[in-house]
């Protein structure tokens, strides 16, 4: 079981804007068992942080299935 408070590390992979106020992150975790393990319902709260930046809360969204196919 992870520990909430313990950090996993995760490399951005790619960035789009989607709207002057919206943008995707393509996201890859290091440990490929935290990959393996990470689950999440839509609209589900999540804190991110980027070492030197600073830290943001997000909500999470399911990839469009053919978008999901296709990457």
């Amino acid at each position: 079981m992870n520990d909430l408070l313990v950090p996993t590390i995760a490399t951005i992979l790619d960035q789009q804007d989607e709207t002057p106020d919206t943008r995707t992150y393509r996201l890859r975790f290091r440990d490929d068992a935290e990959a393996e393990s990470f689950d999440f319902k839509p609209g589900q709260f999540l804190e991110l942080s980027v070492f030197g930046a600073g830290e943001a809360p997000f909500c999470l969204a399911p990839a469009p299935p053919a978008a999901a196919a296709s990457r």
